[in-house]
C-alpha cells in the first residue's frame, strides 16, 4: 500500500506527505532459511518552492523514515535425532535522513544546484531456536551509520557546449556493535570523502545532417581530504 496526499498553497509551491507499507514472505530454493516476514513501512515529507528571483529559482525540503524488519529462519525444517535444533533471525533496520537543496541562477549562462543531505541508520536483530522464543527475545543494536554531506554541482553554457561540474564532501561515521563487533575488527570508523565531477558536452551542427553530441568527461575520487 502507498498513498501521498498533496497541498499546493500556491503555484510555486507544494507540500506532500506520503506513506507506504508492504509485507510479504519467500522461500527458496538454493538456501536454507526461508523469509518468513519481510514487513516495510515508510513516510516521507516533501517540500518545494519555486521563486520568481534573479538569483534563487527553487528550495526543496525532503524528510524520511523507513523500517525494514525481515525473520528468516529454518524452523519448518524436519530434525532428525541428534542434529542440531533450527535457527531463526530477525534483523531490523531503521532508516531517518533528509535533505535541502537550493537552484540559483548566476548569469544567462550559469546555472547551480547546491545542497545538503543526512543519513542515519541502525540495525538491530534478536534470535532464537524457535519462533516463540525468537519473537520473545529483546533486539540488540549491532551496527549504525551516520552521514551528512554538502554538494555543489555547476552548469556553464560555452557557445554550442556545456561545461558540466561537481564537487561533493561526506563525512561517514560507522560503528559495529553487540555481537557484530570483536576484537579483532574495526568496530568504529570515521571517514572523510571528496569527489567531483568534470564532464563537457559539445554539439555540432551541420547541414543537412543529424546534430552529433561529443562528451569529454573527467572524475575524480579521493579519499580523506
Amino acid at each position: 500500500m502507498n498513498t501521498a496526499v498533496g497541498f499546493t498553497p500556491s503555484i510555486d509551491s507544494l507540500i506532500e506527505l506520503s506513506y507506504g507499507k508492504s509485507s510479504g514472505d519467500a522461500e527458496y530454493a538454493d538456501r536454507a532459511n526461508k523469509a518468513r516476514t519481510i514487513d516495510n513501512e515508510n513516510w516521507s515529507l516533501l517540500a518545494t518552492q519555486a521563486f520568481d528571483d534573479q538569483l534563487l529559482t527553487e528550495l526543496k525540503f525532503q524528510g524520511y523514515w523507513n523500517e525494514n524488519d525481515h525473520i528468516m529462519d529454518q524452523f519448518d525444517r524436519p530434525v532428525e535425532p541428534g542434529e542440531p535444533l533450527p535457527i531463526g533471525a530477525n534483523p531490523r533496520r531503521t532508516t531517518y535522513g533528509g535533505l535541502i537543496w537550493a537552484e540559483f541562477i548566476f548569469s544567462q549562462d550559469t546555472t547551480a544546484l547546491i545542497g545538503i543531505d543526512h543519513i542515519n541508520q541502525v540495525q538491530d536483530m534478536r534470535s532464537g531456536a524457535s519462533l516463540d522464543e525468537l519473537l520473545a527475545a529483546r533486539y540488540q543494536d549491532i551496527f549504525s551509520q551516520r552521514n551528512w554531506g554538502a554538494f555543489v554541482e555547476l552548469e556553464h553554457a560555452t557557445g554550442e557546449g556545456t561545461l558540466y561540474s561537481g564537487l561533493r564532501y561526506d563525512d561517514w561515521k560507522t560503528e559495529l556493535m553487540g555481537s557484530w563487533a570483536s576484537d579483532s575488527k574495526q568496530n568504529q570508523r570515521d571517514d572523510d570523502f571528496l569527489s567531483g565531477f568534470v564532464r563537457y558536452e559539445h554539439e555540432f551542427a551541420q547541414q543537412n545532417c543529424m546534430p552529433v553530441l561529443v562528451t569529454l568527461s573527467g572524475f575524480q575520487i579521493t579519499g580523506k581530504p
